[in-house]
């Protein structure tokens, strides 16, 4: 039986910060390609600005997304830098969606969002792009719904393959 899916058994698969960023884009554009149903992968450049990958349009909107983990918290300034390189790469983006391990704490009383969070917020409006939040266990949700992404991103129990190929 397979257990919920968790930032610490990503992390022990991935010890290392620079395979869990890696990792983490790769998880995104599984997720990505497959609530869009893309079935063949969708374009990207080494160290793609703005976006992971080429836009998608859909309906009217062009959408774009990316990949945001971080270790204790989130830097609102790497979203908006990421934000704003998006929309001046591709003028005609109308939405970003922004993938991201960690979750804003609560905001003050009486406000809608967090400080960081309006900041991003204010940065996405002056661009004239829409923002949604897959964000912390709203990504694990998703996983824990694909059997092939969980195993591959999050499972770390042997399975007879990986036995196999370490004998």
């Amino acid at each position: 039986m397979r257990i919920m899916p968790s930032w610490d058994s990503f992390q022990a698969k991935y010890p290392t910060k620079e395979t869990q960023r890696a990792r983490f884009e790769d998880l995104v554009r599984s997720l990505f390609c497959r609530r869009y149903n893309i079935k063949y992968g969708i374009f990207q450049y080494i160290n793609h600005a703005g976006n992971e990958t080429n836009t998608i349009r859909v309906g009217d909107e062009i959408i774009g997304f990316q990949a945001k983990y971080f270790n204790n918290e989130i830097d609102e300034q790497i979203i908006i830098d990421s934000i704003t390189t998006a929309k001046r790469r591709n003028p005609e983006q109308t939405k970003i969606i922004i993938y991201t391990n960690l979750t804003f704490g609560n905001p003050p009383i009486g406000q809608r969002l967090t400080s960081k969070q309006k900041k991003i917020e204010d940065a996405a409006n002056d661009n004239n792009i829409t923002i949604e939040w897959s964000v912390d266990t709203m990504i694990l949700d998703q996983v824990a719904s694909v059997d092939w992404i969980y195993d591959v991103f999050f499972g770390t129990e042997p399975n007879l393959m990986s036995f196999l190929n370490e004998e």
